[in-house]
C-alpha cells in the first residue's frame, strides 16, 4: 500500500510533464487500482481551451488505454501548486462518476503536502449515472 508521501510524490512527478503554456497551471494525477497498480496523468492545454484535458480525467482514461478496468479505481490523487488543495472541475467529478465506485477516495494536494480526503459520493453526491438512464 502507497503511503501518502509516495501518492504525493508519484503526483508530482506526473505535473512536471504536464502541457500548460497558457494557463501555467500544471496539474498531476494518479489513479490507484484495487492492486495498488496506478497509472499517473497531467494536464495537456490546447489553443483551443475547450479541447484541454485535465489530469484527472488523462489519468483515467489512460488507464482505459492500457487495458485496466477503471471500475477498479480505488483512489484518485490530484496535486496542484495552489494555496490549497484543489478541487477536480465538473467534468472530472462526472467522469470519476462513471468509472469509480461512490466509495473510492479522492486526495488532494498542493505541492507543499497540505491534504484533504473525501469519498467520491462526497465530492458530487446525486451524480449522474448509467442508471439514470434506465440501465442497469
Amino acid at each position: 500500500m502507497l503511503s501518502n508521501e509516495e501518492k504525493l510524490n508519484i503526483a508530482l512527478k506526473a505535473r512536471l510533464n504536464a502541457y500548460a503554456p497558457y494557463s501555467k497551471f500544471k496539474v498531476g494525477a494518479v489513479v490507484i487500482f484495487d492492486d495498488d497498480s496506478y497509472v499517473v496523468g497531467c494536464n495537456t492545454e490546447c489553443a483551443s481551451f475547450g479541447i484541454t484535458q485535465c489530469a484527472e480525467r488523462n489519468a483515467i482514461y489512460g488507464s482505459i488505454c492500457l487495458g485496466k478496468d477503471p471500475r477498479k479505481i480505488k483512489e484518485l490523487v490530484c496535486v496542484a501548486d495552489t494555496p490549497k488543495p484543489t478541487s477536480p472541475c465538473g467534468a472530472c467529478r462526472q467522469v470519476m462518476a462513471e468509472f469509480m465506485s461512490k466509495d473510492s477516495l479522492i486526495t488532494l494536494f498542493n505541492i507543499k503536502g497540505d491534504m484533504v480526503q473525501y469519498k467520491l459520493e462526497e465530492l458530487i453526491p446525486y451524480c449522474f449515472v448509467d442508471s439514470d438512464m434506465g440501465n442497469n
